[in-house]
């Protein structure tokens, strides 16, 4: 796996991955954002075409079967988001991917309607799978430190049934420990979050439940 972080500390994130599964794990790669800047004071850009060929070129050099790409709004510079031709080069490049069995997970952020992710829709349309995020609506009063979310799947290509949501809580255990735990979704904490972000009328409820 190579993991991309285009945001964080390096510390930061050595630190969390460490927390997570108590040693960096093997054939686990990690580019951070900071390692070219270190030593060219050079940045990460991947709407560009050549370190899109440098990165399949060591995906496929060290047998790398998933890219995480977190985030695209910093790891994708000069895009206008809301435009849906400027999305395409990148799309090429992660399509390239996917022929040689690369699996791609892009994070992005929600727009200011928090069901849709921020800018073009076109960027949804080649893609397998899509999570959402949402917030717990007593999130803060059931999880003092850490982080507490329900994972929902609003595109699923392919798969025989419609898969599960999930409540997750992230929470540290000492100083240097994290603990992770996940139930299924209580179907009532999820209309609730809904209801939270605007959506209040039957019909669209109805919809964003698949019906």
């Amino acid at each position: 796996m190579l993991y991309i972080d285009g945001e964080m500390p390096y510390e930061i994130m050595k630190a969390r991955i460490i927390a997570l599964h108590g040693s960096v794990p093997e054939k686990f790669y990690f580019l951070s954002h900071e390692m070219p800047f270190q030593q060219n004071e050079a940045s990460i850009n991947l709407a560009d075409m050549a370190p899109q060929e440098a990165l399949t070129k060591f995906c496929l050099a060290k047998g790398i079967r998933l890219v995480i790409l977190d985030n695209l709004s910093c790891l994708f510079g000069g895009i206008k988001e809301n435009e849906a031709d400027a999305w395409e080069p990148v799309n090429l490049w992660l399509l390239t991917l996917r022929r040689h069995r690369i699996a791609a997970i892009v994070v992005h952020h929600s727009g200011r309607n928090p069901n849709n992710m921020r800018g073009t829709s076109r960027r949804e349309d080649n893609v397998f799978w899509i999570i959402r995020l949402e917030e717990v609506a007593d999130a803060k009063v059931t999880i003092a430190h850490g982080a507490r979310f329900i994972t929902r799947f609003t595109k699923n290509r392919g798969a025989p049934t419609d898969p599960l949501s999930y409540d997750w809580k992230v929470e540290p255990e000492g100083s240097d420990k994290v603990r992770v735990s996940f139930v299924e979704a209580n179907s009532d904490d999820i209309i609730v979050g809904w209801v939270r972000d605007g959506i209040t009328r039957a019909t669209d409820i109805a919809k964003e439940n698949g019906r």
